[in-house]
């Protein structure tokens, strides 16, 4: 099992880039802001949380390639039906995509 990260790495402030209106982002926003109070949304911070490819996302990824974390639901097992919390998300820190490596077995789609 990985180590949690120190709090002295927790960045000071998350800033919840939502350039528009978004039953699903509020949900995850709202999520965010109950337990990380030093989160707010559209906000100069230490870290940014970008929802998908939407308005100047992909700028800030390039802008500030350290500070971001890329969040949007999956391209499979999307929204089930209005139930966020049984719904699948994708984080993806300092990455479009995730990159860590997935230990497990070779056939695992096969059973």
């Amino acid at each position: 099992m990985a180590e949690i990260e120190s709090t002295s790495m927790m960045p000071k402030s998350f800033s919840l880039m939502q350039q528009r209106p978004s039953p699903k982002m509020d949900a995850i926003f709202n999520a965010i802001i109950e337990g990380f109070p030093n989160a707010k949304r559209n906000v100069q911070a230490d870290h940014y949380l970008l929802w998908g490819l939407i308005d100047n996302n992909y700028q800030m990824m390039r802008t500030f390639p350290k500070q971001f974390t890329f969040v949007d639901m999956p391209y499979n097992g999307r929204l089930v039906g209005n139930s966020f919390e049984n719904s699948f998300w994708r984080w993806s820190p300092r990455s479009f995509h995730y990159q860590e490596p997935i230990n497990a077995p070779s056939d695992r789609f096969e059973k």
